[in-house]
């Protein structure tokens, strides 16, 4: 069993059968192009008094924002407010905020671990602001350790299917005071009963809480097992199919140095995955020369390490924060030499040939936050989180 007291020193380490086919995934311009060719055409800045920009829709039309106990979304290019919804007390889980994939929902849980708060999985609309609990258990806002509830079940990390029909999350069950393990399950987003994908614990709870995503034909899902006993031999990055079948571990610990493996990112090609290296990046921060963040390649299983692809010899510190193009050709990094300014770099993942599209004085795109703070969505817009994380900026990329 978990207790409590495990959860909040996990929480200080770390700061320490339906849907899910794929779909024709609208490609970027970009995706035609090399790094080289690509340039910054429009910067500015943007910051919302008050609120934390989360992140940028896979459309670019709009900002979810985290301000003052509401869920708001503002247009991105006139940074207007297009609706705010109160939580009503509720917590939320600012890793597991996630856009579904026409830019239409966002689909949250309460943040069970930092508060311990029983968690749902819900479902606001960008028009209405209208929000939707699709896994109701009749237990709100229920902590470990309360009296008089016989059973609780802990949704976390949502996910959407490439269509947009199905959700994908983890489920963690307490019955009669007694941890029933981590399960994964898919519900139908227009609401319907939750059904059991793949077990993946038969006791520990919420091993699953950041990495969990589809693949983008919709055949395949991966996660991140992460025990809270790092010597744990099923740690590490797993997949499955889509139905739960032939679940197989894709990396476990492979240097005692870097510590658990996290699943950051998939490519769309479904060739690479991108790992990051989250509690060792946390308790050791920026080294010289020293990458926190490494490339899978799902094919063969060869794991290289993400630094300067350039043959100049250069002192680094980072990389401080990586996300791969919305059509997995391209790879978007931020690192600092030891001497000049930070740099957002492209680079095509392919050839390696790259090209620093910015220099920035003060650290951007850098989060604590799992996940957060980088952005590059389908039109070609890139949001770059601020130092601070209430503000940032929106960059359009061109060839021209």
């Amino acid at each position: 069993m978990i207790n409590k007291l495990w959860i909040g020193c996990l929480v200080l380490f770390l700061v320490a059968c339906g849907g899910g086919g794929g779909v024709d995934r609208k490609a970027p311009p970009s995706a035609s192009k090399s790094a080289a060719e690509l340039q910054v055409t429009a910067q500015r800045e943007v910051e919302i008094e008050g609120g934390r920009i989360l992140s940028l829709s896979p459309d670019g039309q709009w900002l979810a924002v985290e301000k003052a106990k509401t869920l708001c979304v503002y247009q991105a290019e006139s940074l207007t407010e297009q609706i705010c919804t109160p939580l009503e007390g509720r917590s939320l889980d600012l890793h597991s905020v996630a856009w579904s994939p026409d830019s239409q929902q966002i689909a949250f849980t309460e943040n069970f671990p930092v508060y311990l708060h029983e968690s749902d999985l819900w479902l606001m609309l960008v028009e209405t602001g209208e929000l939707n609990n699709l896994t109701d258990d009749g237990v709100d806002r229920y902590q470990l350790g309360g009296e008089g509830m016989d059973k609780a079940l802990i949704d976390l990390k949502p996910t959407w299917s490439p269509d947009g029909k199905t959700l994908l999350f983890a489920r963690s069950t307490q019955s009669g005071g007694a941890w029933q393990g981590t399960s994964l399950y898919r519900v139908p987003a227009k609401g319907g009963d939750a059904q059991q994908v793949l077990s993946v614990t038969d006791e520990e709870p919420a091993v699953v809480w950041h990495s969990l995503m589809w693949s983008a034909d919709g055949k395949k899902i991966f996660y991140t097992l992460a025990s809270h006993d790092p010597d744990t031999p099923d740690n590490g990055v797993w997949q499955a199919e889509a139905d739960g079948d032939n679940p197989e571990r894709l990396l476990g610990v492979t240097n005692q140095d870097m510590g658990l493996p996290f699943l950051l990112d998939v490519s769309a090609r479904g060739d690479q995955a991108l790992i990051w290296y989250y509690p060792a990046a946390m308790q050791f921060g920026a080294q010289p020369n020293v990458s926190f963040f490494k490339l899978l390649d799902l094919k063969t299983g060869s794991l290289e390490p993400l630094k300067r692809a350039t043959s100049e010899e250069v002192e680094f510190f980072g990389i401080l924060n990586a996300t791969l193009s919305p059509d997995g050709s391209k790879i978007l990094y931020i690192y600092k030499p030891a001497q000049g300014a930070y740099r957002l770099v492209v680079r095509d993942l392919d050839s390696e040939e790259e090209n620093v599209l910015v220099e920035f004085e003060e650290p951007r795109g850098i989060t604590r936050e799992f996940g957060m703070g980088l952005d590059w969505v389908e039109d070609d817009t890139i949001f770059v989180a601020g130092g601070s994380g209430f503000e940032g900026l929106l960059l359009s990329l061109s060839t021209e």
